[in-house]
C-alpha cells in the first residue's frame, strides 16, 4: 500500500515466484522503520512487544485498509435439547442443560442459576452438558468472554416444574370469622401449587368487586397453603384464586364467606390444669377449648422451663379439643404444665394454670378430703372453713396448704399449716375447732370446695372435697322432680320425658337415676340413667326398655319406681330430689300367662311323669318363667325355675314326697313381674299314691261268676223280646 514492495512481482497466478532477496529485505526494513515512527513512537515505545492489542489492531487495519471479521460469537443453551426460552418438566424428572460457543477463541465460560444452586454455578468449558433433577423453578445462564472480538456473550433457558393447572379442592373453615384486630387462618387444600414461596392469593369480594392480591405465599408439598385473612376484612361473599406463577396458571375460583367478629382467637387448656397426678406408662386425655384457631401444637414444660413437643409429627386440628398422650416410662418424675399453641398465630397460647405431677408406676400416694362431703349449706358472710382429710402414705414434715376453690376452680383463699413431724397414714382433723377462719375474707353465695396439698412430696400430692353450698338464704340451691312424680304409667317401649326445675346456685350439670321399690324398701341400688345432663335443660328423654332390675323374691314384688335427680359434681350432694311417689312401667301389649294343664279335675300319681303346659301373650322383656306347686294349706313348692317362656311346656315327674291331696294348683309366673304376669290352675287337681296289685280270693271269684251269670240271663231275656 505504501509502495515498498510490488506483490505482483512476488506472486503470479496465486503462487510465489520470487525468493526473499535484498530488495524484499529492504522493503521489510523500511516497513519496520515506518512502524516504529508511526505506531510505537506515539506510545513512547522503542520496539514492539509482540502483542497486537485491539487499538493497535484497529490502527493497523486502518493503515493497511484491512477489514475486521463481521461474524460475532453466539452461545447456544438448551434444556432437554430445547432452546425454550421456557421448558416445563414434571417434578422429579431429570433435565439435561447443554451449551456450546460458535467460535473457539474464548477466554472463559461460566454457568449460573437463578435462584442460586451451588451444584450448578461455576467455570465450564465453551461447550458441555450438565444433568440435574431440579427441585424448584430456575433460569440457567451460560456466559462466555472472547479475545477477538473482546466481548461477553450469554444465553439463558428457564426450567419450570409443573405442567398441570393448579386447582383448589377445599378451603377450611368456610365460613371463616375474622376479628377487627386479628385475622383468621384459611387452610387451602389443592393440587399443583408452587413449592416455592411464590404462590399468589387473589381474594375478590363478589359483592363489591374489590380484588386484593397477596403475594409469595409458601407451600412445601404443592398441596396445602396457609393464608391469614387480614384483620378487619369486610364481611361478605368472596371467591379465592391461587396463581402458582407457572405458565400463568391460576385455579378456578372457589367461593367462601367471611364473617366479621370482635371475638379474639383464643386457646384455653382444660386438662390437666393443675393438681392432677399422671403415672408413667399410662394414657391420659389432654383437653382444651379454642376459638378462631385451626391447628395447634402441644408441649409439656417442667418447673425449670424446659419443654418439648408431644406431637412432633404434625399439627392437631384445634376443633378436636382433645389429644391422647401416653406418659413415657422414661419421663422424669416431677411437676409439669401443658402448653397448647396455635400453629400459625404464635402469640395465641395457653398453659395449665398450675403444675400437675408425673409419678412412677407404683402405689401412688393420695390425699382424700373427707369433709366437706357435699351435704353442707353454709351462711353467706361467714369466714369459717371446716375440713378433715386423710392420706394413704406417710406425709413428710413441712407445709400442708389448704385451698378454698370456687366453682370455676379459682383460688378463693389459701391457708398454710406447718408440721415438724411426719404424719403417718390416717385421718386428720385440725384441732378442736375442726377448721380455720379466713383472714379478711367472707363467703358469698355459690359453690366451693376444699383442696388439701402436701407441698413436700415430689410433684405435690393433693386431694379435693365435694362441693359445699354457701347461701344468703334467698338463693338456696334446690332441685324439684316434676315428672314422673307418682301415679304415672309409662310404656316401657316408648320414649318418656323426665322433667325438673331448679332454683338457686345449683351446679351446671345433674345426674338422673332410677330405683325399683318393694314394700320392704329398695331392693336394687339406684341405677344411673344419664350423667352430666345440663341443669338448665330441665328435661331428658328416656325409653325404659333398658331396665335391668331383677326381682328379689316372690314374696316381695316391685310396687313401683322413683326418679332421683342430683347435682353431678358429687355423688353425695345434698342438692337433689326424688319422685314424691311411685310410678309404674308397663308394656303397651299387656303380657299374660295362661295355665293350660293341669287346670282342674286331673289326678296325678306320685312317681308318674306329666306335662305342665301354658300359653303366653306379649313380652315383658323377660324370656323366662318359674313354676310353683301351690297347696293352700302349706308352703309353695318350686317345680322349676328359669324355663323358656316360649316352650309352653315342662315335663314333670311328681315327687314321691308330695303328700296326696285333692287341693293342688300350678302357678306359672314371670320372675320380673310376679305380681302382674302369672296364672294359676282354674281349679284343684289331685295327687294320689300309686295303685298296688292284690291276689283275688276264691270267694271273690265266686261272686264274679254269680254276677256274670245274672248279666247273661238279663241279656237273654232282652233278646227274646
Amino acid at each position: 500500500k505504501e509502495g515498498l514492495f510490488d506483490k505482483d512481482e512476488a506472486f503470479q497466478d496465486g503462487r510465489q515466484v520470487l525468493n526473499f532477496d535484498e530488495r524484499l529485505a529492504s522493503a521489510v526494513s523500511e516497513f519496520q522503520e515506518k512502524y516504529a515512527s508511526e505506531i510505537l513512537a506515539p506510545y513512547g515505545l522503542k520496539r514492539g512487544t509482540g502483542y497486537v492489542g485491539p487499538s493497535t489492531r484497529k490502527k493497523l487495519n486502518t493503515l493497511y485498509g484491512c477489514k475486521t471479521n463481521s461474524v460475532l460469537p453466539v452461545v447456544h443453551i438448551t434444556a432437554n435439547n430445547s432452546e425454550g426460552p421456557i421448558v416445563t418438566v414434571t417434578p422429579g424428572s431429570s433435565v439435561v442443560i447443554g451449551w456450546n460457543s460458535t467460535i473457539e477463541n474464548t477466554k472463559g465460560c461460566t454457568i449460573s442459576s437463578d435462584p442460586y444452586n451451588e451444584n450448578v454455578n461455576g467455570i465450564v468449558h465453551s461447550s458441555g452438558i450438565l444433568s440435574l433433577i431440579p427441585t424448584f423453578n430456575a433460569t440457567y445462564t451460560v456466559a462466555c468472554t472472547y479475545y477477538d472480538p473482546a466481548i461477553e456473550v450469554s444465553n439463558s433457558v428457564t426450567v419450570n416444574l409443573y405442567s398441570t393447572q393448579p386447582s383448589i379442592i377445599s378451603i377450611t373453615p368456610n365460613p371463616v370469622t375474622v376479628s377487627t384486630s386479628v385475622g383468621a387462618v384459611l387452610t387451602i387444600s389443592g393440587l399443583n401449587f408452587n413449592t416455592q414461596a411464590n404462590n399468589d392469593i387473589i381474594l375478590k369480594n363478589t359483592s363489591t368487586g374489590v380484588i386484593t392480591h397477596f403475594y409469595d405465599i409458601s407451600d412445601d408439598d404443592g398441596k396445602t397453603l396457609f393464608f391469614i385473612v387480614p384483620a378487619g376484612t369486610v364481611a361478605g361473599p368472596y371467591q379465592v384464586n391461587v396463581d402458582n406463577n407457572i405458565n400463568v396458571a391460576t385455579t378456578p375460583a372457589y367461593p367462601i364467606t367471611i364473617i366479621s367478629s370482635s371475638t379474639q382467637p383464643s386457646i384455653t387448656v382444660l386438662s390437666p390444669n393443675g393438681g392432677e397426678m399422671w403415672i408413667q406408662g399410662k394414657t391420659y386425655n389432654i383437653t382444651w377449648q379454642s376459638t378462631g384457631v385451626s391447628a395447634v401444637s402441644i408441649g409439656i414444660e417442667n418447673a425449670v422451663g424446659e419443654d418439648h413437643s408431644l406431637n412432633p409429627s404434625g399439627q392437631i386440628p384445634a376443633s378436636s379439643g382433645s389429644f391422647l398422650y401416653t406418659v413415657p416410662l422414661t419421663m422424669p418424675v416431677g411437676a409439669y404444665k401443658i402448653s397448647i399453641q396455635s400453629c400459625l398465630l404464635a402469640n395465641i397460647i395457653d398453659r395449665s394454670d398450675n403444675y400437675f405431677s408425673i409419678v412412677a408406676p407404683t402405689t401412688q400416694p393420695s390425699i382424700t378430703v373427707d369433709k366437706p362431703n357435699g351435704t353442707e349449706i353454709y351462711q353467706a358472710g361467714s369466714s369459717a372453713v371446716n375440713y378433715a382429710w386423710s392420706a394413704n402414705y406417710t406425709v413428710p414434715n413441712g407445709i400442708i396448704k389448704i385451698f378454698v376453690l370456687d366453682s370455676a376452680g379459682n383460688t378463693f383463699y389459701t391457708y398454710g399449716l406447718s408440721y415438724n413431724v411426719n404424719l403417718p397414714p390416717g385421718t386428720y382433723t385440725p384441732g378442736s375447732a375442726g377448721g380455720f377462719l379466713m383472714d379478711g375474707k367472707t363467703f358469698t353465695s355459690g359453690k366451693y370446695r376444699i383442696e388439701v396439698c402436701d407441698m413436700n412430696s415430689p410433684g405435690s400430692v393433693c386431694g379435693f372435697s365435694a362441693y359445699f353450698t354457701v347461701s344468703d338464704g334467698t338463693n338456696v340451691p334446690k332441685i324439684t322432680v316434676l315428672s314422673p312424680n307418682g301415679g304415672e304409667q309409662w310404656d316401657r317401649n316408648k320414649q318418656q320425658n323426665i322433667t325438673w326445675t331448679f332454683s338457686g346456685n345449683v351446679y351446671s350439670q345433674v345426674d338422673i337415676l332410677l330405683a325399683a321399690y318393694t314394700d320392704l324398701g329398695i331392693v336394687q341400688d339406684w341405677q344411673l340413667i344419664s350423667a352430666g345432663v345440663s341443669t338448665n335443660q330441665g328435661y331428658y328423654y328416656w325409653t325404659p326398655s333398658s331396665l335391668s332390675f331383677t326381682n328379689a323374691s316372690l314374696a316381695n314384688p316391685y310396687i313401683g319406681y322413683k326418679i332421683k335427680i342430683r347435682e353431678a359434681n358429687d355423688n353425695e350432694s345434698a342438692v337433689m330430689d326424688t319422685s314424691d311417689n311411685y310410678f309404674s312401667i308397663v308394656s303397651s301389649t299387656q303380657p299374660s300367662i295362661t295355665v293350660l294343664s293341669p287346670n282342674g279335675g286331673e289326678t296325678l300319681k306320685q312317681g308318674q311323669t306329666y306335662n305342665i303346659t301354658w300359653s303366653s301373650v306379649g313380652s315383658s322383656g323377660s324370656s323366662m318363667v318359674n313354676i310353683l306347686l301351690i297347696n293352700p294349706g302349706g308352703t309353695p313348692t318350686t317345680v322349676a325355675s328359669s324355663i323358656s317362656t316360649t316352650t309352653g311346656s315342662y315335663t314333670w315327674t311328681v315327687p314321691s314326697n308330695i303328700s296326696p291331696a285333692s287341693n293342688y294348683k300350678i302357678f306359672v309366673y314371670d320372675p320380673n313381674y310376679a305380681t302382674t304376669i302369672f296364672d294359676l290352675s282354674d281349679n284343684y287337681f289331685s295327687i294320689v299314691a300309686p295303685t298296688t296289685s292284690q291276689n283275688i280270693s276264691d270267694q271273690s271269684l265266686a261272686s264274679i261268676s254269680e254276677a256274670t251269670a245274672r248279666i247273661a240271663k238279663i241279656i237273654g231275656e232282652m233278646l227274646k223280646k
